[in-house]
């Protein structure tokens, strides 16, 4: 699996060991319990992976390492905002 912040353009690769654990497995409840959690009654969860983790790797964008001294995590936001359309909303 890879997860990435599409901001920052930063993440890591994951290998391992996963499997599918349905809702009539005895250990569900165990596994999805975060995820029953922050669905509340919105969403059925028909399973969940669980994944045991062999590697982890870091993925940067091409710019951290072609252009280091001008790449910030703050300038590929900026970059990102841009190219998506979108803005930050501020809270407060």
């Amino acid at each position: 699996m890879s997860f990435i912040d599409i901001f920052v353009q930063k993440g890591f690769k994951v290998t391992g060991v996963a499997r599918e654990v349905k809702a009539r497995a005895a250990d569900f409840s165990r596994w999805a319990e975060p995820l029953l959690e922050m669905a509340e009654e919105r969403f059925r969860i028909h399973s969940v992976f669980v994944v045991c983790p062999t590697a982890v790797e870091p993925i940067l964008a091409p710019n951290y390492r072609f252009y280091p001294a001008e790449t910030t995590e703050e300038s590929s936001i900026r970059a990102a905002l841009r190219a998506y359309g979108v803005s930050r909303e501020e809270s407060g």
